[in-house]
This record gives C-alpha cells, structure tokens and sequence, in this order.
C-alpha cells in the first residue's frame, strides 16, 4: 500500500471574487485565512490508484468534477476512483453555475485556475507515494449544533440529533522518504467566523493546530454533511 499527499493554495486575489454562502453578494476584504486544496492519492496492492481531492470551498460543479475526471483518466485514475469533497466554508469564492444568485457570481477565471492548481496537486501527490501503514478511527467531536429553529439568526436545536461521530485515517510512513498525513471528517458546517474576507474557518484551524502540534505532518479535512 503506498500513499502520498500534497496540498497548495487556492485563494482568490483580494477582492477577486464574492463570498459565498451569506445569502446576498458580497466581495471579499483581505484574507482571514488561507483557503487550501489536498491531494491525497492512495496506491492500493494491485496497483490501482485513488484520489481525494479537498478544498476549502462550498462545493465543486458538476463540469469541474468532470474535468477532473476527465483529465486524470490520463495519468492511470478510473473515474469512480477520483472524489472531491469541499469543506462548504462560506467565506470561500462561489464556484458552482447556476447554483443560487444569492451566493454571488462565479468568476469562471478563477474556475480554470482552481481546476489546474488541482491537477497539479495530485500530481505532486503522485510523486510523493511511498510505503505506509494505513490505521483509521473515530472519536466524539461536539463543535455544532443541529441548526433547525428556522429564525433570523438560527437557533440550536437541541432537541433534534446531532452526529457527533468524527472519523479518521492515519496514514504513518514506513521509511524516511514517506509523509505522515491525517484526514479528519466530520459533518459540521464551516459558518462560525463572520469573517469579512476568505477565511477557511474551523477545518483550516484545525489543520493549523494539528501541525503546530505534530510538526511535520499533513492535515486535511473532509466534510461529513
């Protein structure tokens, strides 16, 4: 089993784009944090290669997740083997047609940028596969809230379920040339900071505090709902 990860970034230009996710269209102000795009690529025994691609943003198109496809059927990926998973951060750049007026509108500029920065990342990921031992787990994780009172500002619902399940997958070098890497999912909404500019809020402090914690390893998050 081989296994390889790499990452780049993928914020917009200051003021590129508007914010998704707030229900009316607004243009974003300075970076709070940095939106990130993970590759992770895992080379079974036969051979056979799998990618992941997660990034700080409120979802992919259709005719981005195509391409993709498309494009990396090239480098040995059957399509069913290629997922993309974004983190629905609302501080991120609208990225969807024909999704909803209210997010803003999609900058197809930033689109085609986005989608080569993600070729190129699974690539790097491509490059970097070497032997490891692949261990997975889960623990309780309660930063959400079930959001079903219908108001102005949405209230908790605690009387309704709220999965508290976070799973993961460890992925631990066997020699020197391998990197460690963690992928976390869980199902909570990326909407607590308020941030006025691109922010990828909880997911990217929790890949900030896990390297501060583990130097030297990889973190990527993968959203649950």
């Amino acid at each position: 089993m081989r296994f390889g990860i790499a990452e780049t970034d993928i914020t917009p230009r200051d003021g590129m784009t508007a914010m998704s996710g707030y229900g009316r269209r607004r243009y974003a102000r300075g970076v709070v944090s940095p939106l990130m795009l993970g590759a992770a690529v895992i080379e079974d025994d036969a051979g056979r290669r799998h990618a992941l691609i997660a990034a700080d943003l409120l979802g992919f198109d259709r005719t981005t997740t195509l391409l993709l496809r498309h494009r990396l059927a090239g480098a040995g990926f059957a399509p069913e083997r290629v997922m993309l998973n974004a983190s629905h951060t609302h501080y991120g750049p609208p990225t969807q047609f024909g999704f909803s007026a209210a997010v803003g509108p999609v900058d197809p500029w930033y689109i085609a940028w986005m989608e080569e920065r993600a070729l190129d990342t699974v690539q790097a990921a491509c490059a970097a596969l070497a032997e490891v031992e692949l261990r997975c787990g889960s623990f309780p994780a309660r930063i959400g809230h079930n959001r079903r009172l219908r108001r102005l500002t949405p209230a908790p619902g605690e009387a309704d379920g709220y999965d508290e399940h976070a799973a993961f997958l460890w992925a631990r070098p066997k020699d020197s040339r391998g990197q460690e890497a963690v992928l976390l999912a869980h199902g909570c909404h990326p909407v607590f900071s308020g941030a006025e500019g691109y922010c990828a809020d909880w997911p990217g402090e929790f890949r900030r505090q896990g390297t501060l914690r583990r130097p030297g390893t990889r973190f990527a998050f993968l959203q649950g709902c």
